[in-house]
């Protein structure tokens, strides 16, 4: 039954992109809410490079991280491989149902220290994953995890078509009730399953948060993934010197590991901070 419901779902999903580009309609939130939610309910594996990109060209770093990225329906996990300085590799896991975020950093000392901390998962999905299915995921201890899918069906607002990095789009305003934010726009591509091409977080302090994906590849069963994710932050005065790359080197579908297989773990002993607490205690 489910795998009716996703050749039917992509089935639909393909017939849309033919038709409304050429009938000049624009499909509704829950529509493309819907195309998002198929994909992120299949399991994904991906490795992909970092590079941090100065636009003096000054302390450019290409290519110093490695990422294998590893998304089942009710788990994330990345971990980074740093090529240089003191932090060898970090570890994170993000748990969709019980909200449990973890994270480790092994040192090229031998030394680790671990993270639990919920309210650390939003920041590290939308600083380290390149998942745009996912991408940004918010997490509200009230209401739970809120996925760019959840976002749309719940509060989206589409507001027409506009062309986005030459990208036939339909823009979507998100009237998410989250602090901090003061407007949440969305640019989903007509040509790649409603995926976004561009996610742009204005914050009321002033800053803004753009990432914009391109490249998009087509993995299993109606699975689009990018092949590149753009990262730019502007602080509140509205400056901006650098932008983080995301280049995608191979992506599958398959089956799901297991949970237990991508929660992080911490060895018993390992100093960790559990919430707001400044001091480490020592994982039992």
């Amino acid at each position: 039954m489910m795998y009716l419901y996703r050749v039917l779902l992509f089935a639909a999903t393909a017939l849309a992109v033919c038709i409304c580009p050429v009938l000049g309609e624009t499909p509704g939130a829950d529509f493309m809410s819907a195309a998002l939610r198929h994909q992120g309910d299949i399991t994904v594996e991906a490795i992909y490079s970092r590079s941090t990109i100065y636009d003096d060209g000054s302390k450019s770093l290409t290519d110093w991280a490695s990422v294998h990225y590893v998304r089942t329906p009710g788990v994330l996990s990345l971990v980074e491989d740093h090529k240089s300085g003191s932090i060898e590799r970090v570890s994170h896991s993000y748990d969709l149902s019980s909200h449990d975020y973890r994270a480790l950093c092994a040192h090229r000392d031998g030394s680790q220290h671990g993270t639990v901390d919920n309210q650390l998962a939003g920041a590290f999905i939308r600083q380290d994953m390149v998942d745009a299915a996912h991408y940004p995921l918010f997490v509200n201890p009230a209401s739970g995890s809120r996925l760019l899918c959840d976002w749309i069906a719940e509060s989206g607002v589409v507001r027409g078509n506009e062309v986005v990095g030459g990208r036939d789009c339909v823009r979507v305003n998100i009237d998410a009730p989250l602090d901090g934010i003061r407007s949440f726009l969305v640019w989903l591509d007509r040509s790649y399953g409603y995926s976004p091409a561009r996610i742009e977080i204005k914050w009321k302090g002033g800053s803004i948060e753009r990432v914009d994906f391109k490249d998009y590849r087509i993995v299993g069963d109606g699975l689009w993934f990018p092949g590149q994710q753009t990262i730019r932050l502007w602080d509140e005065k509205g400056k901006s010197d650098f932008q983080v790359i995301n280049t995608v080197k191979s992506v599958t579908a398959g089956p799901d590991p297991g949970k237990d297989k991508l929660i992080v773990q911490f060895s018993k002993g390992t100093p960790v901070l559990v919430g707001r607490c400044t001091v480490p205690v020592a994982w039992p």
